[in-house]
C-alpha cells in the first residue's frame, strides 16, 4: 500500500481505501534537493574530520571523563554521517522529479537504496539523540559525583553502552520485517519509511521501542 493513502469509514462502517493526492511545485523540489545535496556534503565531510580528530584525542593519555565523551562524539559523528547519506537520497528523489511521480520500487536497485535508507533514517535518527544523552550523563557524572567518576566511567562501560545502543536501535530499525512491512518511499518527506495500515501492529512497535527507552539506561 502506498504511504501517501489512507483509511476512511463509508456508511456501512466498512474501511475504504482512499488515496490522497497533491500537487508539488517541481522548482522548489529541486531547491529542496539541492540544498538537501549540500547539508549532506557538509554534514560528511565535517563529520569525517570529527571522527579522525576523536580517534587521534583516544590514542593518547587523556582522563576517563575525556575518554568516555571523546568514544560518544565518534559514535555521534558516525551516526550523523549515515543521516547525511540517508539525505543524498532524499535529494535525489527531489532532484529527479520523483517525489511528484513516485518512484519505481520494481527496481532492484532502487528497491534496495529504499530499504537501506529507510533502515539508516530510523536508526539514526534515534541513535543520534541517544549519544547526545549519553554525553550529557557523563557531564552530569563528572560534575555531580567527581570522585566517583573515575570508577563509575571507563572505556569498557563507554564501549558495551554504545554497543547496545547500536545493537538495540538496529533491531528496532529492522522490526518492520518482522511483521511483513518494507519501508517504502513517502512523497509527503521525500524518505523511505514504514507504513501500517495495522494501527495494533504499530501500538506493538512503539511499545517495545519505549520500553527499550527505559530499560537501557538503567
Amino acid at each position: 500500500m502506498d504511504p501517501t493513502s489512507a483509511l476512511s469509514v463509508n456508511a456501512s462502517g466498512a474501511s475504504v481505501s482512499t488515496n490522497l493526492e497533491y500537487s508539488y511545485n517541481p522548482g522548489l523540489d529541486k531547491a529542496l534537493g539541492s540544498t538537501l545535496l549540500i547539508f549532506s556534503a557538509l554534514g560528511i565531510s565535517f563529520n569525517l574530520i570529527v571522527l579522525f580528530a576523536v580517534r587521534a584525542v583516544t590514542k593518547r593519555n587523556c582522563s576517563k571523563a575525556r575518554l568516555a565523551s571523546s568514544l560518544f562524539i565518534f559514535n555521534l559523528s558516525l551516526s550523523d554521517v549515515l543521516y547525511s547519506g540517508v539525505l543524498v537520497f532524499s535529494a535525489a528523489t527531489l532532484l529527479s522529479g520523483a517525489r511528484a511521480s513516485g518512484i519505481n520500487e520494481d527496481n532492484l536497485l532502487v528497491f534496495v537504496l529504499c530499504n537501506l535508507t529507510g533502515v539508516l533514517f530510523n536508526l539514526t535518527v534515534r541513535s543520534s539523540l541517544w549519544f547526545l544523552t549519553m554525553l550529557t550523563l557523563v557531564r552530569y557524572i563528572v560534575v555531580i559525583h567527581p570522585l566517583r567518576a573515575p570508577h563509575l566511567i571507563t572505556k569498557y562501560r563507554v564501549k558495551v553502552t554504545a554497543a547496545i545502543i547500536w545493537s538495540v536501535l538496529l533491531l528496532l530499525a529492522l522490526a518492520p520485517y518482522t511483521v511483513g512491512v518494507q519501508y517504502r518511499y513517502s512523497r509527503h518527506v521525500a524518505v523511505c519509511i514504514w507504513f501500517m495500515e495495522d494501527k495494533f501492529t504499530l501500538i506493538k512497535e512503539r511499545i517495545c521501542f519505549h520500553f527499550f527507552l527505559i530499560v537501557v539506561p538503567i
